[in-house]
């Protein structure tokens, strides 16, 4: 991911995700996903073992970013809950 050689580069990237600003969601929906739709990585036929293996791999990968981004996206609307609350 661009910026990670920026010092403090793990707390910097905690703040933007929580602004909603980037996040596991949007890697995996506006980059990943529409990268691997253009290349047809999904549609291939002419992938030997190791390529389809690579796939099944990525296949798997993406379904954890996936359920990960979910995850922070429910944390991440836990907190803003209950810090609207406490302004209440």
């Amino acid at each position: 991911m661009p910026g990670t050689g920026i010092d403090g580069f793990l707390k910097k990237s905690v703040i933007i995700a929580n602004a909603g600003i980037y996040d596991l969601r949007l890697h995996h929906d506006d980059v990943l996903v529409p990268v691997l739709r253009k290349w047809k990585v999904w549609d291939r036929t002419d992938l030997n073992g190791d390529g389809d293996k690579a796939r099944e791999e990525l296949g798997e990968f993406l379904e954890q970013l996936d359920a990960a981004a979910t995850k922070f996206e429910t944390r991440r609307e836990e907190r803003r809950a209950r810090q609207a609350a406490r302004k209440s």
